[in-house]
């Protein structure tokens, strides 16, 4: 008999260690370190707060900022070679990010990319032709801003703050526009701008700065003569300015996701107004949010809805409304189920599986205390 107790509990031991290792990421909340930010793009985030982006082409869109997970971890990034887009906001809010390394096959910085972080410095690369509105938005920590190339497609850097250095090369271009200590301040605000003594004083090559401001009289082919102001002026568009209206809802958020919803507003006659006349009043199914449900920036009005508000709602189709001082704006989303179908945290096929190895476990507990007690019984008789 004491040969069976000993080679049951043996067993027990043996499905405790089959049972308990592989769930132990599980049960103790561990988070991957590891994964796709994109349809060809992976990252490895350290221990110690270093991402490190590899594969190519584009990161997605808010990937980073989304994920609380790994938002408050980052500190530092470093962007391999092959990499060749930032998304939009896709590092927004990182606020402990600290430096950012970008290779030289990156083109395109997104809107919102790098805001809010506390960058100090970055190096744009010269193979970059196109970064958007509020790239580095409110980073109050950055003091460099270098550009190695010659030329942005666009640009506007109106934002940042006085004590940011903006570092140029010669000839420096943005459009059509050569920029010239005369004309720093229109694209680049209050910041301290260095250009090479030698670019100033070529007159010949710089060009004044032209305004797109259609005139009364000649208005321009895209925006009405009379812009009216109301609710109707306002229009809901992607991460990326598409203009939703007339299409299915594109807005969705996974429960359990731990990810934020971003909704993007413009106003199609002013939109450099628009953060002005927000309210800070938002609504969903008719309920008020409180502040610590959203954040709300600009960039058009760009807001984002937090993953604990989001949670509160059930799955199905749900309709924010936005309330401006000329209007209340409003469109529709959508919450999906958790992956695997459950609506519930931590069920699904590994909670299914941790349960039966629980299960198991009892049993076998079960079985050794009934044959040792059967031992004590006969030794007793």
């Amino acid at each position: 008999m004491t040969g069976t107790v000993r080679i049951l509990c043996l067993a027990l031991v043996l499905m405790l260690s089959v049972c308990m290792v592989p769930r132990l990421p599980l049960l103790t909340g561990y988070a991957s370190s590891s994964g796709s930010c994109g349809a060809n793009a992976t990252y490895t985030l350290t221990d110690a707060g270093k991402l490190t982006i590899s594969g190519t082409g584009a990161i997605d869109n808010e990937y980073f900022h989304s994920d609380d997970s790994l938002r408050t971890k980052i500190k530092s990034v470093q962007i391999n070679n092959g990499i060749t887009a930032i998304g939009t906001d896709a590092f927004y809010y990182c606020s402990y990010l600290a430096s950012v390394s970008l290779p030289n096959t990156l083109t395109t910085i997104g809107q919102g990319a790098f805001a809010e972080t506390n960058i100090t410095a970055i190096t744009i690369p010269a193979s970059v032709t196109s970064v958007g509105n509020n790239a580095f938005f409110d980073c109050s920590k950055l003091t460099s801003l270098t550009f190695q190339g010659t030329s942005l497609g666009s640009g506007n850097f109106t934002y940042l703050k006085a004590a940011a250095a903006v570092h140029l090369p010669e000839g420096f271009k943005i459009g059509s526009v050569t920029v010239t200590n005369e004309n720093a301040s229109t694209y680049f605000g209050s910041a301290v701008v260095n250009i090479p003594s030698s670019s100033s004083s070529s007159s010949s090559e710089t060009t004044s700065p032209t305004t797109a401001r259609p005139s009364a009289a000649h208005p321009s082919p895209t925006q009405p003569a009379s812009p009216d102001n109301s609710a109707d002026s306002y229009v809901f568009v992607s991460a990326q300015g598409e203009d939703l209206q007339g299409q299915a809802p594109v807005y969705e958020w996974r429960k359990h996701s731990g990810r934020s919803l971003l909704f993007v507003i413009k106003n199609r006659y002013d939109d450099s107004r628009i953060f002005d006349r927000f309210e800070g009043q938002v609504r969903i199914d008719g309920q008020a949010l409180g502040a610590e449900d959203y954040t709300a920036r600009r960039g058009s009005l760009r807001l984002t809805v937090l993953p604990d508000c989001l949670e509160t709602l059930p799955v199905g189709r749900h309709t924010i409304a936005v309330v401006f001082r000329d209007g209340t704006v409003t469109y529709s989303f959508t919450v999906l189920p958790a992956s695997g179908g459950s609506d519930s945290p931590g069920t699904g096929e590994s909670g299914g599986m941790i349960a039966a190895d629980i299960a198991v476990l009892l049993a076998a507990a079960g079985a050794v205390y009934s044959i040792r007690r059967r031992q004590t019984l006969s030794g007793e008789s």
